[in-house]
């Protein structure tokens, strides 16, 4: 066993479960593209990126269906972000708590009640990508094994063996639930 001041089985740990939990994210991204929502929005003609009004349609959208106003998301890809974050109607320096938050970190936490998620798997054709606005009960993850890692010395190889494993998948439960945002970047 090769000796350092670096534990290299701990790095390759924490890449692999990282690996395994962006495959957790796929499985809810395809359940998200495989299903039908009941509300699709397009940004404005003429307009570029993901914009105030296209946050309130969303919100009034699912509103309009009753879905219940807790554990909402909004899964945006990394230009729509910047989108939001360049919108002086929605972040300015006079704003408070908020744009303070936004402008010194270049996060924005919550919006209209939706918790911001950021994520580089959605799907784009040519110039639109699809985001989305959603209630975390309308979309099922069930998980058959949660993710585990093993570490194994194995002297006959004289090396380690990392291995990681999990087993899910994930649906779309309530097409009310959910709105699909087409954001032109």
């Amino acid at each position: 066993e090769v000796k350092t001041n670096v534990d290299l089985r701990q790095s390759f740990a924490e890449s692999i479960a990282a690996a395994l939990a962006r495959a957790t994210d796929q499985a809810i991204v395809d359940a998200l593209d495989a299903g039908t929502p009941t509300n699709i929005k397009t940004t404005a003609q003429g307009a570029n990126g993901l914009n105030k009004a296209a946050l309130l349609e969303a919100h009034e959208a699912l509103n309009a269906l009753s879905v219940p106003a807790n554990d909402r998301v909004l899964l945006v890809s990394p230009a729509a972000l910047t989108d939001i974050l360049t919108d002086t109607t929605i972040v300015s320096a006079a704003d408070g708590q908020l744009s303070n938050i936004a402008l010194s970190t270049g996060f924005i936490p919550n919006i209209f009640g939706f918790r911001v998620i950021s994520s580089n798997l959605l799907t784009a054709d040519s110039v639109v990508r699809k985001c989305y606005a959603f209630q975390k009960q309308a979309i099922g993850a069930a998980i058959g094994r949660d993710v585990g890692i093993q570490v194994n010395y194995v002297p006959q190889k004289a090396s380690t063996l990392i291995l990681g494993e999990m087993s899910m998948g994930a649906t779309m439960i309530d097409a009310d639930g959910v709105v699909e945002l087409q954001v032109t970047e």
